[in-house]
Parts: C-alpha cells; structure tokens; sequence
C-alpha cells in the first residue's frame, strides 16, 4: 500500500510566506488604539510647545535662563528617557511640561537677539518650523510602515560626525565647518523627525505607548529645527543690515561731496566776481 504523499515544505517556500506575511504587516491600517495613542502624542506635543514659549516668555522677563536651565533640561529629559515615574501618568507628563518650560528659557537668549534685529522673525522662524515638521511628519504617517527605520543608522552616524566637527571648531574656529554643522544639523534633524514618528508608530504596534517620550522626542526634534533655522533666518538679517547700512554711508558719503563740491563752485564763481 503506497504512502500517503506529504506536502514538502522547502525552504524558499518558507522564505517567501514570511516576506509576504512581512509585507502584509507593512501595509496593514493602523489599529483604531494606534491611531489615539499617535492623537495623544501630538496633543502633548503641543503642550510642550505652549510651555516652551512660556519659558522663552519668562526669560525675556527676567532673563533667568542660560546654562542652569540647560542643564535642568538634559536632566529631565534623561530621566525621562531613563523611564522614572514609569506608572505615574501625571507625573511624567510634569516632566515633559518641565522639559518644555526649561527649553525655551535656556533659547531666550537667542530668541531675544533676533526680537533686538527684527520681531519677525521669530514669528517667521516659528511658522517655518511648523510646516517643515508638519510635511516630515505626514510623509511618515503616510508612507508605508517600517519604509525609513533605516535612517536610524545613518541619522546616527551624521549625529556622531557633527558632535566631532563642534569638538573640533572650538579649536579651529572654521567658518565653514559651521556652516556644515548648521546646515547639516537642519538636515539630519528633519531626517529624525521621519524616523522618530515611524518609530512611535512601531512601539505603539508593539504595545509601547509611552506618550510623554513619544512627545518629548518629537519635540527635541521641533526646537533643534527651529533653533537653526532662527539662527540661519538672524544670519542673513544681519547681512541685510551691513549692506543696507554701507549702502547708506555711500549714497551719504556722495551727498556731501556733491554739495562740497557745489559750495567750492560758488566760492569760486563769487571769486572770478
């Protein structure tokens, strides 16, 4: 009596129900407990920016922060990180109000060199920010899921490089490795908001839904992007200025010679007189 055929089950086979099971997660909707959780973070996102233009309110008052606020900032945020209060919702969304607050003071400084320029400009700066974050953000809500985790290598490398070229140019004092940390900085930084909200999402899949980190990342992300876009916006405000203003002293400086020269004329006509 012959046997009973059995299926074979090789290993290519295998391969290919898993890259097609791999697939189907990546296209699969987000789950209506995904979509709050992604809801809620942006909602505390905003309220760290609230807090945050609070403490940059609060400097420009009292001119308190600097180098203490940043500190406290650092240390918040590795607590926060470090997952202290883990089970106290209340108190880790204090943590991250707190990370906001001490934030903006510790950017009063510069946001107060571009209010003594032109007040647009952080209006300007802001706005700016916003959008640029806003089409980072829905690209990576968008796009498939797991598309761009793997710009956390590569953002990480670029992060490692930058913090070398800052050690570096406390030395050389290179224009143009400044310009590379500014510009390159603005650039790897819209690159983390991507991969931040596609990794939030992923965590959120796989039941970690921590809103106060979730937020406190993106918005790490928010202020690096504004900071330097503040900073490049100052830059070329200052530059107008200095032209504007040789401009002046020229258009100035050809005025007085044109009435030297017509007072000289007169004196000269009154002479022949």
């Amino acid at each position: 009596m012959a046997s009973p055929a059995t299926p074979e089950f090789s290993f290519p086979n295998w391969t290919q129900s898993r890259n097609d099971s791999s697939a189907a997660t990546k296209n699969s909707p987000l789950t209506e407990e995904v979509r709050k959780h992604v809801a809620d973070v942006y909602i505390a996102l905003a309220c760290t920016l609230i807090a945050a233009a609070m403490g940059v309110t609060l400097h420009l008052m009292t001119n308190c922060g600097g180098l203490l606020s940043g500190l406290g900032s650092f240390g918040a945020v590795i607590a926060l990180s470090s997952g202290a209060y883990a089970s106290n919702f209340t108190a880790r969304m204090g943590l991250l109000l707190g990370i906001g607050l001490l934030q903006g003071m510790t950017i009063g400084e510069l946001v107060a060199v571009a209010l003594s320029i032109n007040p647009a400009i952080v209006l300007l700066a802001a706005a700016g920010t916003a959008v640029v974050f806003a089409c980072f953000a829905a690209a990576a809500l968008v796009a498939k899921r797991r598309t761009y985790l793997y710009l956390g290598g590569v953002l990480g490398s670029v992060t490692s490089i930058m913090c070398l070229m800052s050690l570096l140019n406390m030395f050389m004092r290179s224009p143009m490795l400044y310009e590379l940390q500014l510009f390159g900085g603005l650039v790897a930084f819209c690159g983390f908001v991507v991969f931040d909200t596609q990794l939030m999402i992923e965590k959120a899949v796989g039941g970690s839904r921590d809103v106060a980190l979730h937020a406190m990342e993106l918005f790490v992300d928010f202020v690096s992007i504004f900071v330097r876009i503040l900073i490049i916006m100052i830059r070329n405000a200052e530059k107008n200025q200095r032209r504007d203003s040789r401009r002046n002293s020229g258009s100035a400086h050809g005025s007085s010679s044109s009435s030297r020269k017509s007072e000289m004329s007169a004196f000269a006509t009154t002479t022949r007189r």
